[in-house]
């Protein structure tokens, strides 16, 4: 199961990066993970990573089917996903900047990219994606909070930057191949004979 969490993780951020890159349009590169000290960054720019552990709640009722597919050729096989549960996984976001102004405006422009995705409904903060690599599963991202990140030596470095806080949630699935019952075999006799022990 670590290795599924891994790659959730990995496309969780991904998955973010790219929507983040096509709806800022100031942005001038998405770097999935934090840079280095040494690293000379393009900006504006965002660094996307995992802030902690990812946890687990467990589907309190038990399993349920997601989806169920037919393997081809093999009729008595089934490929099912079951939901155990949910993942909740925290991302810590950060815009690098050249100066105050370029970042007032990158803020300005991820606050739209987190409330503009469907106009027809009333504005919150948070987006819903498809993670195509992870069973098509729907990933909410939220926003948890931020800071902007005032400091010497980002004066000093030319590199202005907001913190930023997000929790990116979605179904715990997995996926089996199991058996299925295709026919069944039963006789009955019918009777006008009342039923006796």
């Amino acid at each position: 199961m670590a290795s599924s969490v891994k790659k959730l993780t990995k496309e969780i951020v991904k998955k973010y990066g790219n929507y983040l890159s096509g709806k800022m349009s100031s942005l001038t590169e998405v770097y999935e993970e934090f840079p280095s000290g040494n690293r000379k960054l393009k900006m504006p720019s965002v660094s996307i990573i995992t802030e902690g552990k990812a946890t687990f709640d467990p589907e309190t009722s038990g399993a349920y089917v997601a989806s169920s597919s037919d393997i081809s050729g093999e009729p008595a096989l089934k490929v099912i996903k079951y939901v155990i549960g949910q993942y909740e996984v925290p991302l810590q976001i950060d815009f690098w900047c050249r100066n105050k102004e370029e970042r007032s405006q990158i803020y300005a422009e991820f606050v739209d990219a987190m409330t503009g995705q469907d106009i027809t409904a009333e504005p919150q903060i948070g987006v819903i994606l498809a993670l195509t690599e992870y069973h098509n599963a729907f990933c909410h991202y939220d926003l948890g909070g931020y800071s902007f990140d005032d400091d010497e030596t980002s004066s000093q470095r030319k590199e202005w930057r907001v913190k930023i806080d997000v929790v990116a949630t979605c179904k715990a699935i997995v996926e089996r191949t199991q058996s299925v019952i295709l026919e069944t075999e039963m006789q009955t006799e019918i009777t006008d004979k009342p039923f006796t022990e």
